[in-house]
């Protein structure tokens, strides 16, 4: 029961555009939840309360877990209670008065200084092959503050030279927008695209390849930005996201109004930018 209803609101979610992350967030925190009530013989959703909850609340603090996990484990359970009220599933909502406890204090991301992010920019070998790609993925990634997913759904006609405009057509939440390109980056992308042509005499549309001619995948991505990090010798955390965050700093320290870099970044909440 509580699974049969579970999958009807993830599908309920999932025609609504909800990103792929999103969802599966969703499924698996869900599933932990139902998963619980399965081992405590609660198999229907009618008889849940909120000392259930409670309980269940109570359980994931003595697993370990970060508190902004197990906040995020309640928060989709509560949203997910809240839909079966609406959907008229439950009359009596357990989740209503549920007190999550206080918010986590948000730790700021780490950012690169204008010096170790030249460095980095420096690491990758434009005179090879894959050299000049990295090179490349790097300076696209600082001048425009992409995700990661983004860089990976871009094609080649995303980038309008003469405007020096990116096109994002897969952002987060599936959004459209248009993000600024620097020229060193533009330079950098067409060299790279200039080496492509002359390897692959039918390029695939997607920008960023790998040696084969065919679309890199995630985490490719991402070992590129980790190889390159550690060759530059820069010890802070973070995978890409960690030049997205880069760049919005370097760009308000500049000058840069927040809402001007909300825009670029894509964020619908102005408060995600301030972080």
């Amino acid at each position: 029961m509580i699974y049969n209803t579970i999958k009807a609101y993830i599908h309920e979610n999932a025609s609504k555009g909800l990103s792929q992350k999103t969802i599966e967030q969703r499924t698996y925190c869900l599933y932990k939840f139902a998963s619980w009530c399965e081992r405590n013989g609660l198999t229907d959703l009618s008889i849940l309360t909120l000392n259930h909850l409670n309980q269940y609340q109570t359980w994931l603090n003595t697993q370990p877990l970060q508190n902004k996990t197990i906040r995020t484990l309640l928060l989709d359970v509560r949203l997910f209670f809240n839909w079966c009220e609406n959907s008229y599933l439950i009359f009596d909502n357990p989740a209503a008065t549920w007190d999550l406890g206080p918010q986590p204090p948000y730790r700021l991301p780490d950012v690169l200084t204008e010096t170790e992010m030249n460095s980095l920019l420096s690491i990758p070998d434009p005179l090879t092959k894959l050299g000049i790609r990295d090179k490349a993925i790097l300076e696209i990634l600082y001048s425009t503050g992409i995700r990661r997913q983004e860089l990976k759904g871009l094609n080649v006609k995303d980038i309008n030279f003469d405007q020096g405009i990116v096109l994002v057509k897969k952002g987060k939440g599936t959004n459209q927008r248009l993000v600024p390109i620097g020229q060193s980056a533009l330079y950098w992308t067409k060299a790279y695209l200039d080496s492509t042509q002359k390897r692959f005499q039918h390029r695939h549309s997607r920008l960023v390849l790998n040696q084969m001619g065919k679309p890199v995948g995630l985490g490719v991505l991402q070992r590129i930005f980790i190889l390159n990090k550690e060759k530059a010798r820069i010890s802070k955390r973070g995978c890409c996201h960690l030049i997205r965050h880069t760049m919005a700093t370097h760009l308000h320290k500049n000058g840069a109004d927040i809402r001007v870099i909300q825009e670029i970044l894509g964020h619908k909440k102005i408060d995600t930018t301030l972080i």
